[in-house]
């Protein structure tokens, strides 16, 4: 184990395949992104990508994630806009309201990812992602997955449960 800042780490065998799983996806996503038709005066095309990732050391990998993505596509520059994640879900409400979402974005599955879909917001990534997702974990996929097709990917997985003593339920 190591310490980053405040933060303790292990470059264990998940958090490699997360890591992982992070550069995929935002290839991923920002290639099927690559029409935006907000260039600028140079010739570029500017990506704005939504991300909710203010801590370290994602902050930084999703920073470099985005540089990396500029180098190997000079004509594309990336508008990263970090929020904290209650700022973020008022703003993409709005947003999804408004019919106009950042080309790409974090987002959760699920039924908002389905309200997203519903309204025509997002893009079938199925083909796109197929050759790399084919190794993940069925279930971490399910909730961005909507009638055989995936419109999002997880970069990162969480269990959610509840622990209990059972010495209090006898």
């Amino acid at each position: 184990m190591r310490a980053l800042g405040n933060t303790y780490t292990s470059f264990s065998r998940r958090r490699f395949l997360a890591a992982s799983a992070a550069t995929g996806l935002g290839a991923a996503a920002l290639s099927a992104c690559g029409s935006s038709d907000s260039g600028n005066s140079s010739g570029k095309t500017t990506i704005e990508w939504w991300n909710i990732t203010t801590t370290q050391p994602a902050k930084k990998l999703w920073a470099q994630r985005a540089k990396d993505f500029e180098a190997a596509h000079p004509d594309v520059a990336v508008k990263a806009v970090t929020l904290e994640n209650e700022a973020y879900k008022s703003k993409m409400t709005a947003l999804t309201t408004s019919g106009k979402l950042p080309d790409v974005f974090h987002t959760w599955g699920g039924g908002v990812l389905k309200q997203q879909i519903d309204a025509g917001l997002v893009e079938d990534l199925t083909d796109k992602t197929a050759s790399w997702t084919k190794d993940y974990v069925p279930a971490s996929l399910a909730a961005y997955q909507f009638d055989k097709k995936t419109y999002a990917v997880p970069f990162d997985i969480g269990m959610v449960g509840f622990w209990y003593n059972k010495a209090l339920f006898k």
